[in-house]
């Protein structure tokens, strides 16, 4: 697997590694603890077996906790996107649900790419998973050609899901 060939390849070098895949490739990747995985709803369902996609993309709390068996996993962090009720980051170091202003979207192709994308950047400067997750955080900015650029906001922080 990719994973483990780089790390072998890197040592201690080796780069953080995110996945965001679907089906036979994201359980495959699961045993490599990925640094950060980016499952929807319903790949955090069939991942987990918990639930079923639409169950965890409704509610945010539900999804930090099918997150959190990941984590006992191995995964470093899970960044689960939610639909139209934001997106759930679970580390070590808590869990956080953001959720971006109501609009009627014409198309999600592209957004958990983008929300992924505006995620490894933050988290590149340097920001903790808190900031790299709230203010600092681009959202699916290309798919809202209509607004003006904006930022997730940092809807609450969710209890510590328990294992």
């Amino acid at each position: 697997m990719v994973i483990e060939a780089v790390r072998a390849a890197y040592g201690p070098r080796a780069p953080r590694i995110a996945v965001d895949a679907s089906g036979a490739p994201l359980r495959q990747c699961l045993r490599a603890a990925p640094d950060l995985l980016k499952p929807n709803g319903e790949e955090l369902a069939e991942l987990t077996g918990l639930s079923n996609g639409s169950e965890l993309e409704a509610d945010p709390g539900a999804a930090a906790a099918a997150s959190a068996t990941l984590l006992q996993s191995g995964v470093g962090a899970v960044l689960a996107t939610l639909g139209s009720k934001g997106a759930v980051l679970t580390t070590n170091h808590g869990t956080w649900h953001g959720r971006g202003p109501a609009i009627k979207a014409k198309s999600t192709v592209g957004a958990g790419d983008s929300a992924l994308s505006g995620y490894l950047l933050a988290n590149l400067r340097g920001d903790s998973p808190k900031h790299a997750f709230s203010k600092r955080w681009p959202m699916a900015r290309p798919q809202l050609p209509s607004l003006e650029p904006w930022f997730l906001p940092l809807h609450k922080r969710l209890p510590q899901p328990s294992p």
